[in-house]
């Protein structure tokens, strides 16, 4: 009987220790800095792991910031307000026991817009201003109808 429990554990050990070490790996496209809305897509590159888990810092746009989760080879993030956000993926090995970390950040700026009328009046809308995207663009599309010209600062 004892010979049969050093066995079982003798294989589990070496079972275990088959398993790859996981590397965590982050692809962002597009790279670079982005803007409040915009669209940002994370891939993983890792190796070697079965699970992969996002955490991507989130917007603080009331009064706190809440973190997203995500879980899969990829995922897909948008921020509504202006900062450096961190995004971090766990690499988890198959039988997860390993498992591997990694971050990095994004820079997303805000987007606005300066709109002026023939009389020299200025309204100025930015992004992190609305909720949406279709809120800031429908702001900017009222001026225009109003006769402002809009342009991008």
């Amino acid at each position: 009987m004892k010979k049969l429990l050093f066995t079982l554990a003798g294989a589990s050990l070496l079972l275990t220790s088959c398993v790859k070490e996981p590397e965590a790996c982050i692809n962002l496209s597009p790279t670079g800095e982005i803007e409040v809305f915009d669209v940002l897509t994370m891939t993983s590159c890792s190796e070697n792991a079965e699970t992969l888990e996002w955490t991507v810092e989130g917007s603080a746009s009331f009064f706190f910031a809440v973190d997203e989760e995500y879980i899969g080879e990829s995922a897909t993030h948008s921020w509504d307000m202006p900062g450096t956000y961190t995004i971090e993926l766990n690499a988890i090995s198959k039988n997860e026991k390993k498992e591997d970390k990694t971050s990095t950040t994004v820079t997303v700026n805000d987007i606005c817009y300066e709109c002026v009328d023939t009389g020299g009046w200025t309204v100025t809308e930015c992004g992190s201003y609305y909720f949406t995207a279709d809120e800031f663009e429908s702001e900017v599309d009222y001026w225009r109808n109003l006769g402002y010209t809009c342009t991008k600062k």
